[in-house]
C-alpha cells in the first residue's frame, strides 16, 4: 500500500432493518461469500457517470458524485442479516458530509449511514461523530453488521467497535436491500481509493481480532496514560478510561461535567484500578429530573453491559454538586461514597445569589429551563442536596468535599458548610477538607488523603480534616442560609 491521503468514497448499503439475528460469531473476511478486490471495475454494476472510477494496481480510485449500483451484487431481504467490510482511505472531502462511508436505504431512500472523513467518522445509527482520527495518511479496514433479529447495527474500524452493542437504526423504521459505492453526495464532492470490498449474507459477524468483551466500543485514545474509549450511549457522547489494571470488582467513578479539571483524582484512582465513566448526558441539567433519568441509563448500561461495580464513587465538581447528591439521593444502594469537590449544595446559593454569593443570572435561568421551574417554584424547591442528606445518612454513604474558604460563586458557609453540620448531625460521616482560595484557585495540595478516603473505607483509615472557620454567623442578604 502506498501512504497516500485518502477523503471521500461513500458506500451505500441498503439493508434490511426490522429484526436480525443477534452476533453470529467472529469471521475474517477473508472467508465471506462475496467479494471485489478492486483489480478491474465490476461489469454487473450499473454506473452512474457524473464522477469517474478508475483501477490501478489493486486499487479503485472513486472521485466527484460516482456510483454504481448493486442489485445484481447485493441484494438481501428485509430479515437477512449480513456483513460488510472494505478497506479504504479518504483523499478530499467537502459539504455536509466528511467523505468515505457506507449507507443504507430502500430504493435511494436513505436509512442508515455512516461517512468517513480525513479525521472523523459520522454515523446516524446512534447520531454520533468520531473524531481525533486519522484517516488520510494510511488505508483502514470498516465493517458493518446487520443483525436481522434484532434489527441492530455494528460498526467497526480496525476492528475497534465504534457503534455501542446493541445500537438500533437511527433514522427510519423502514428497510433497505441494495448495496451502492461511490462518493456520498453531489453537494459534498471528495475522492477515496478502495483496497478491497467483501459481505457476507449468512449472518452478522465481529472481526476476529475484535478486543477481548470486556473492552469498551468506540475510539480508542490515550488519557494520562490510560486507555481512553469514546463511543456514543443513548444518544450522547459517553466516554471510558479504563485502569491498566481493574481492581477486584471492577470499581468505578461516575463523573458529573468538566470531565478534566482537577484530574489528579481521576488520575490516581485510575492507578488504584479505578474507571473513570462520564457522559455528556447531563451537561447544563443542574440534577434536573432529565439529568437524573440519564445517569439511570448510564448507570445501567455499565453495571450490565461492561459488568462495572454495582456500587458507584460519584463524583462531582462545582454544579455537578447537585448532581451527584441528588442521585445519590434516589440510590443510595448504588453508591459508594461522594466526592464533591467546590460543590454547588443549594440552588439559592448559586446561581440565584439569595444570599452571600454573586451568583449567575444566565445560570439560574439555564436552570429554570432545565427544571421547568417558574422563579417562585424554585425558590421553594426543598430537594437540594441539602435537603435530602438523609437517605444518604441512613445508607451510611460516606461524603467527602473540597471547599474554598473564600470561594464568593459557592460559598462555603452556604454549600458544605451547611451538609457537614447536618450530615454529622444525622450520624453520618463527612470529610470537610476547607483550603484557600477561591472557586477557581482552591485545591488541595496534594490528592493523597482523597484516594485513601475512596479506596479505604475502614472508619479507622478515614481522614476527617473539617476547618471550622467561624463563618456561620455572617449576616446574609436576606437572612441565613438555611
Amino acid at each position: 500500500m502506498n501512504n497516500l491521503p485518502i477523503n471521500a468514497l461513500c458506500i451505500l448499503l441498503i439493508l434490511a432493518a426490522t429484526a436480525g439475528a443477534a452476533m453470529n460469531g467472529y469471521r475474517d473476511s477473508s472467508s465471506f461469500g462475496c467479494f471485489y478486490e478492486c483489480n478491474d471495475l465490476p461489469t454487473n454494476a450499473g454506473f452512474q457517470q457524473d464522477g469517474s472510477f478508475s483501477t490501478a494496481d489493486g486499487i479503485l480510485s472513486c472521485s466527484l458524485d460516482a456510483w454504481f449500483t448493486g442489485e445484481s451484487m447485493f441484494n438481501v431481504t428485509p430479515a437477512t442479516s449480513y456483513t460488510v467490510e472494505f478497506r479504504s482511505r479518504t483523499l478530499t472531502s467537502s459539504g455536509m458530509y466528511p467523505g468515505l462511508g457506507a449507507m443504507f436505504s430502500n430504493n435511494g431512500s436513505s436509512i442508515a449511514w455512516f461517512a468517513v472523513g480525513t479525521d472523523q467518522v459520522m454515523e446516524a445509527y446512534s447520531q454520533q461523530t468520531y473524531t481525533n482520527m486519522d484517516n488520510l495518511s494510511d488505508f483502514h479496514t470498516y465493517r458493518v453488521a446487520y443483525e436481522a433479529d434484532t434489527g441492530y447495527y455494528n460498526l467497526w474500524r480496525d476492528s475497534q467497535r465504534l457503534t455501542a452493542p446493541s445500537t438500533p437504526l437511527g433514522l427510519s423504521g423502514n428497510y433497505g436491500t441494495i448495496f451502492q459505492f461511490g462518493t456520498l453526495s453531489p453537494s459534498s464532492p471528495g475522492s477515496s481509493e478502495i483496497d478491497y470490498l467483501r459481505w457476507d449474507v449468512t449472518g452478522a459477524y465481529a472481526p476476529t481480532d475484535e478486543p477481548p468483551p470486556n473492552k469498551f466500543p468506540g475510539v480508542k485514545s490515550s488519557w494520562s496514560g490510560y486507555d481512553r474509549y469514546d463511543f456514543s450511549l443513548n444518544g450522547f457522547a459517553t466516554r471510558v478510561v479504563a485502569p491498566a489494571n481493574a481492581a477486584p470488582g471492577n470499581p468505578w467513578v461516575m463523573r458529573g461535567e468538566f470531565p478534566d479539571l482537577r484530574s489528579e483524582v481521576d488520575e490516581g484512582l485510575l492507578a488504584r484500578g479505578y474507571h473513570i465513566v462520564y457522559s455528556e448526558s447531563i451537561v447544563q441539567q443542574f440534577g434536573s429530573p432529565t439529568a437524573l433519568a440519564r445517569w439511570d441509563a448510564l448507570y445501567d448500561t455499565m453495571t450490565t453491559q461492561y459488568d462495572l461495580s454495582e456500587k458507584a464513587v460519584l463524583e462531582g465538581i462545582s454544579r455537578s454538586g447537585l448532581l451527584v447528591h441528588r442521585w445519590a439521593a434516589q440510590n443510595p444502594d448504588k453508591v459508594d461514597c461522594i466526592l464533591g469537590f467546590l460543590p454547588v449544595c443549594d440552588i439559592k446559593s448559586w446561581p440565584k445569589g439569595y444570599y452571600d454569593g454573586c451568583g449567575n443570572p444566565v445560570e439560574w435561568q439555564n436552570l429554570l429551563n432545565a427544571y421547568g421551574f417558574t422563579e417562585a417554584e424554585a425558590m421553594a424547591f426543598d430537594g437540594n442536596p441539602i435537603d435530602l442528606l438523609q437517605p444518604l445518612a441512613d445508607a451510611g454513604i460516606r461524603i467527602l468535599h473540597v471547599a474554598g474558604d473564600s470561594d464568593i460563586h459557592v460559598p462555603l458557609d452556604e454549600n458544605s458548610r451547611i451538609v457537614y453540620d447536618r450530615y454529622l448531625a444525622m450520624g453520618g460521616e463527612m470529610s470537610l477538607i476547607v483550603v484557600p482560595g477561591d472557586h477557581i484557585t482552591a485545591w488541595v495540595d496534594d490528592v493523597t488523603p482523597i484516594l485513601d478516603f475512596v479506596t479505604v473505607p475502614e472508619p479507622a483509615s478515614i481522614l476527617l480534616v473539617a476547618v471550622a472557620l467561624g463563618i456561620s454567623g455572617l449576616r446574609r442578604k436576606h437572612g441565613t442560609a438555611r
